[in-house]
């Protein structure tokens, strides 16, 4: 149960290992807050920097405003983190945040 005033989660998630039988997630402690009418929030799987970059994009889309916190759950190996994309930030999306 959410209610107007409630804060917004836009939550992307992505893999936490390459195995199958890994079922590891934040989606309980989501589940724990909206039952609670703590918080509502709207679930993303991110898989690559192009679904990354979709989704904070997306995120910025005026019908999406009641989403204002936003939490990103990855593990990144160091030897193997990739950048988004060079000509694209954060800042540059966030000018159309408003």
């Amino acid at each position: 149960m959410t209610g107007r005033g409630v804060p917004g989660l836009w939550v992307m998630e992505g893999s936490w290992s390459s195995s199958v039988r890994d079922v590891r997630t934040v989606r309980p402690v989501l589940q724990a807050l909206g039952d609670a009418g703590a918080a509502k929030h709207a679930e993303l799987r991110v898989n690559d920097p192009g679904d990354l970059r979709r989704e904070l994009t997306r995120w910025g889309q005026a019908q999406h405003k009641q989403f204002g916190i936003g939490y990103l759950a990855f593990t990144v190996r160091p030897e193997r983190s990739t950048s988004v994309d060079a000509g694209w930030t954060c800042s540059s999306s966030a000018s159309r945040w408003d």
